[in-house]
C-alpha cells in the first residue's frame, strides 16, 4: 500500500509542477527542484494514514458503516488541516473546516485516488471495496464518483495480483462503460475533456502500458494535454506494476525516483512521510498477502454477492456496475 502511494505522491507532486495548459513532450526531464504540494498529494496520503490506522485496530471491518465512516472524516480532517499552505477546490475547503460536513456530490477523478490505500491494503475483495466506497463517498458521493473509485480499486488490485492486462480492461469497459481501448497516442491527440475517473483512469493505464519504467510512465501522462490528476493515476498504478525497487532503479536512471523518495520519505522509515511543512506517519502494519490468484480475481469478481455495490443504480445516463448472481 505504501509502495503505490509512494507513487500516487510523485505523479501528484510531478503533475502539478507541470500544471500548463499544453501537454509535456514525453521526453522532457519532469523532475526538479520545483515542489508544488497540491491537494491530490496530501489527500492520497493522509487517507492512506487513516486506512492505516482502521486496519491496525480493525483488520476484519467488524465496526459499522456508520462507525468507520465518522472516524474516516474526523481523523482526515486532522491530517489535511496540518498541512499548510496547500491550495484546495473551494468544494473540500469548505467541507474540510465544517464541524458537520456533508458530501457535496462531486465526480471528479480525485475519487480515484481515494480508492489506493484500501484496494492494496485491505486483504479480502470485499473488506477493499467496502473500505473504498466509505472513503470516498464522504466527498464524492456522486454515483459515477463512487463508480470510479471502485473502478481504480479493481484495476490496482488485478495489476498487484498480475492479473492479464486484456482480461481487466475487458472487464472495466463491460461493467463500468469504460473505453478502455485508446493507447496512449490516442489519448495525446484527443485527451480528457475533464477530470472525470471515466476519462482519466483510462488514460493513465494507457499511460502506463506505453512505459517501460517509473519514469517513463508519469513521463506518458503528462504529455496527454489534459487533467493533471492523471500524472497522479498512473504514479499509483505504475507503483503497483513496476513495485517499489524497481521503480528506484530504472526510475534513478534519470533522477525520478530517486527525486521523489528524497521529498517524499525516507525508504528505510516508510512509515513516516513528510509533507513539506506538516508530517503525516502512517502506522507500522503487516498486511497479510491477498488470498486471491491472478486466475480467480476476475472469477470472483463476476460471482460477487457483495452488498457495497448495490450502492450503484441507473439514476444517471451512466450505466453503474451491476453483478448479477
Amino acid at each position: 500500500m505504501f509502495n503505490a502511494l509512494l507513487g500516487c505522491y510523485a505523479g501528484a507532486l510531478a503533475g502539478a509542477s507541470w500544471h500548463k495548459n499544453d501537454g509535456v513532450p514525453s521526453d522532457t526531464e519532469i523532475w526538479g527542484e520545483s515542489i508544488k504540494l497540491n491537494q491530490d498529494a496530501v489527500t492520497s496520503v493522509a487517507m492512506g494514514t487513516v486506512c492505516a490506522e482502521i486496519y491496525a485496530d480493525d483488520p476484519k471491518l467488524e465496526q459499522s458503516d456508520d462507525e468507520l465512516k465518522a472516524r474516516i472524516i474526523k481523523r482526515f480532517q486532522q491530517l489535511c488541516r496540518q498541512i499548510k499552505d496547500v491550495k484546495y477546490t473551494d468544494n473540500f475547503k469548505e467541507w474540510l473546516e465544517s464541524e458537520s460536513p456533508l458530501p457535496y456530490k462531486s465526480l471528479g477523478a480525485g475519487a480515484a485516488l481515494r480508492a489506493v490505500a484500501p484496494a492494496l491494503l485491505f486483504t479480502s475483495l470485499e473488506s477493499s471495496l467496502r473500505m473504498t466506497k466509505l472513503c470516498v463517498e464522504i466527498t464524492h458521493s456522486h454515483p459515477k464518483g463512487i463508480n470510479g473509485a471502485l473502478a481504480m480499486a479493481i484495476l490496482l488490485k488485478g495489476i498487484h495480483l498480475k492479473t492479464d492486462m486484456t482480461d481487466i480492461k475487458s472487464f472495466l469497459s463491460k461493467h463500468f462503460s469504460f473505453d478502455m481501448d485508446r493507447d496512449l497516442a490516442s489519448w495525446q491527440q484527443e485527451p480528457p475533456q475533464k477530470a472525470s475517473c471515466e476519462e482519466c483512469i483510462p488514460a493513465a493505464l494507457a499511460a502506463l502500458q506505453a512505459s517501460t519504467t517509473f519514469n517513463e510512465a508519469i513521463q506518458n501522462a503528462l504529455s496527454i494535454n489534459g487533467p493533471r490528476v492523471t500524472a497522479a493515476l498512473t504514479g499509483a498504478l505504475g507503483m503497483a506494476f513496476y513495485h517499489k525497487d524497481e521503480a528506484l532503479e530504472n526510475g534513478g536512471k534519470d533522477g525520478g525516483m530517486q527525486w521523489a523518495v528524497a521529498v517524499l520519505t525516507t525508504i528505510s522509515s516508510p512509515e513516516k512521510i513528510e509533507l513539506c511543512h506538516g508530517i503525516i506517519e502512517i502506522p507500522k502494519i503487516k498486511s497479510k498477502e491477498n488470498s486471491a490468484s491472478p486466475k480467480t480475481f476476475l472469477l470472483d469478481l463476476l460471482h460477487s454477492k457483495l452488498d457495497v455495490l448495490n450502492c450503484l443504480d441507473d439514476t444517471t445516463n451512466s450505466k453503474f456496475l451491476k453483478f448479477i448472481v
